[in-house]
């Protein structure tokens, strides 16, 4: 019996979508944050939710759109994603490290909806898609990450 002093990489023997690791749910991530909050501002919009924030400087109101929203939803899962990635690359403790800043963003997110000129119906809507954002984002990137 022989036995290699050098085993084979990892790349050699794993089969392709072994070794993709994991984009592909982060990917989704990312798609799936941006379209759930289109989804809560066709709700909230059908429920007569106002969507609109007024600009402590008196100027015009800023209108909180289905794009916008889903420009938003999908850049906040990214830039958690591009962390992450920052984070995998540095530490051996990305993964936990992470969770508790994306958890803590989360919670940070809310402390402006209490000062913040709009209707009760828009600040539930503005808190249902932050909350929404982290509930998909953050299952999703612990799949195929080990910590």
């Amino acid at each position: 019996m022989t036995t290699d002093a050098h085993p084979a990489p990892a790349s050699a023997s794993t089969p392709a979508a072994a070794r993709t690791g994991p984009w592909k749910p982060r990917a989704l991530a990312v798609a799936a944050a941006g379209l759930s909050t289109a989804l809560i501002w066709i709700i909230a919009n059908a429920g007569g939710a106002a969507l609109a924030v007024l600009p402590s400087d008196g100027g015009d109101p800023l209108t909180i759109t289905w794009p916008r929203s889903i420009a938003l939803g999908a850049l906040g899962a990214a830039l958690g994603w591009g962390l992450l990635a920052i984070l995998e690359r540095r530490t051996a403790r990305a993964l936990r490290i992470w969770t508790i800043v994306a958890l803590s963003v989360l919670a940070a997110s809310f402390l402006p909806l209490v000062f913040l000129d709009a209707s009760g119906g828009t600040k539930a809507t503005l808190a249902l898609m932050h909350t929404a954002v982290a509930a998909i984002a953050i299952p999703l990137f612990h799949r195929g990450t080990r910590d």
